[in-house]
């Protein structure tokens, strides 16, 4: 069976997914001095460009410099060092130190986009050479028309939405505003607008993209169109994103926002999520359910909730959230008004994310059928259970900051507006039926505690598909159809893994399928023969096997 061949991966791969990046560091100690004269050269051909302290060029790029090495989501980035820091304004930029660095395999590079990326060293480098695409790439220049816009890589979707709002218009970017587009828009993307218009990816019409060698392309439909596929959901294995191409679409107010519920509710708002998601009937609203658990560091001990993000694209939302309004919200303070209501969509990206950079942490992804109510509300609720006995050991040792576990729901809806944008590396497939995707994030202080955290995390995590399909081997998803296309027939419910929020080690090209798999791996090897973006740096998944 395909999950248990995918399985075997992922035992063998836990210890690699949190190491990695100490092994690279280890590996290639040797390799400072060259690194460093890699920067030198780097530096004497574009010098207003590269810093390799918050000191360099009289102090002129000290404020950029801090950003890029110390603004992370996974504070664990902030300890990696790197020789130098490139602040590319163009894709020229970017080629000059990618024909430097290919003929010097010894140099470790890492991209960085927003710096959201729960992995260590998937965006940051000790002793290597740092490409920030902040904060010259941090651009959003809708066209004439207003139809599309054209993005730098460096731009976050706080910075994105405000100007297309301006003339009624938005792209299906992040639900938060601190994430960057490059990474987010490479490896996916899951918005609020995704059940009228897929993933972000399948509303990227083209890329300006260098490659491993330093050639400068297009990628889109007619030209370079497999690097065009390969770009929508395969990361950053084909080259570095130097400018995006969305699609707009129409956008004016909405209904939103975010109410808490007792933890001790769990029942009622999963029954209420899956009612939600069996009987989806309007693309145009969208929820998160998260369960937060608050950790020792913050003195709340194991204190946990329910947080529900809802999203409606219009001002009435008519009945479709009625089954969430019968459960007792917990009540906002005196004076203060519904938390719920008409709003601008860029006021709720500037709300919802508190960036983490002052913990450690970790990030895991799974997918699950929307299996008969019967078996998944009871289901979900013992992965759960299951999931907090772990963190509450953790939290015992007095160590852990926080928990989070995000259950978003996937209806078929959204995966047939994937499809009608395809084909791309992640096209979902509508036949499938209505998933759930959940995401895990784990939060700690002490250093000595990254691996068996990251450890115990990715355990549960890899532990509940196992489990519900050693339960419910022959139960088929709501609203499934039947006939799966040949290259995703392995994956109903189980798959694909969402590449933005998966965790190193979790084997996400795999979860595509054989087909789509292989075809990644020829792309690879076309486009990045000498192997410069899985050996130099520390990639989400590896196609070189």
């Amino acid at each position: 069976m395909r999950l248990n061949a995918m399985s075997v991966f992922s035992l063998f791969s836990i210890f690699l997914a949190v190491s990695h990046a100490e092994q690279w560091n280890s590996n290639y100690g040797h390799s400072i001095s060259h690194a460093q004269a890699i920067c030198h050269q780097l530096h004497k051909q574009i010098p207003s460009r590269v810093a390799f302290d918050n000191t360099t060029n009289n102090g002129k790029l000290a404020a950029a410099y801090q950003e890029a090495t110390q603004r992370y989501n996974n504070a664990a980035n902030a300890d990696d060092v790197p020789a130098c820091v490139l602040f590319p304004s163009c894709a020229s930029d970017v080629s000059a130190a990618f024909k430097l660095l290919h003929d010097a395999p010894d140099v470790p590079f890492a991209l960085k986009s927003g710096g959201h990326d729960w992995n260590r060293g998937t965006s940051s480098t000790n002793g290597g050479v740092l490409i920030y695409f902040r904060p010259y790439l941090n651009y959003t220049t809708p066209s004439h028309d207003g139809l599309s816009a054209e993005i730098g890589p460096g731009a976050r979707w706080q910075e994105v939405i405000p100007p297309l709002e301006a003339i009624n218009r938005t792209v299906v970017g992040g639900r938060y505003g601190d994430v960057g587009v490059g990474g987010y828009i490479s490896r996916g993307g899951i918005s609020y607008l995704s059940s009228q218009y897929g993933l972000a990816s399948d509303s990227a019409i083209g890329f300006e993209i260098v490659l491993a060698n330093g050639d400068i392309v297009i990628a889109n439909k007619t030209s370079h169109p497999d690097l065009f596929w390969g770009m929508r959901g395969g990361s950053a294995l084909f080259g570095a994103i130097t400018k995006v191409i969305l699609q707009t679409h129409p956008l004016g107010m909405i209904y939103a926002g975010t109410r808490t519920y007792y933890s001790n509710q769990t029942e009622s708002v999963l029954g209420a999520a899956w009612d939600f998601l069996a009987g989806f009937k309007d693309p145009k609203a969208a929820i998160t359910l998260t369960f937060i658990q608050a950790g020792y560091i913050f003195g709340l001990n194991g204190t946990s909730s329910w947080r529900i993000d809802f999203f409606y694209d219009g001002t009435d939302p008519g009945q479709v959230f009625d089954s969430f309004h019968s459960i007792p919200s917990v009540p906002t303070d005196a004076g203060v008004t519904d938390p719920v209501g008409i709003t601008q969509y860029s006021k709720i990206l500037n709300t919802i994310d508190v960036p983490n950079f002052s913990n450690r942490s970790a990030g895991f992804v799974s997918s699950y059928p929307n299996l008969p109510k019967k078996q998944m509300v009871p289901f979900l609720q013992e992965h759960l259970e299951r999931t907090l006995n772990m963190t509450s050991i953790l939290n015992n040792e007095r160590e852990l900051a926080f928990f989070e576990m995000a259950f978003q729901t996937i209806p078929v809806a959204f995966h047939q507006a994937s499809y009608e944008r395809g084909p791309a590396a992640n096209t979902l497939d509508p036949a499938a039926g209505d998933a759930w995707w959940l995401d895990y994030t784990l939060a700690w202080a002490n250093p000595k505690d990254d691996v068996r955290y990251t450890q115990a995390l990715k355990g549960v995590v890899d532990n509940g598909p196992l489990m519900m399909q050693a339960r419910y081997p022959d139960l088929k998803p709501t609203n499934y159809q039947g006939a799966v296309s040949n290259e995703t027939q392995q994956l109903v419910g189980y798959g694909p893994l969402l590449a933005t929020d998966a965790g190193v080690g979790q084997n996400v090209f795999l979860s595509y399928g054989d087909e789509r798999y292989e075809r990644l791996k020829a792309i690879q090897q076309r486009y990045d023969p000498r192997g410069l973006f899985y050996t130099q740096t520390i990639p989400l998944d590896n196609l070189a096997e």
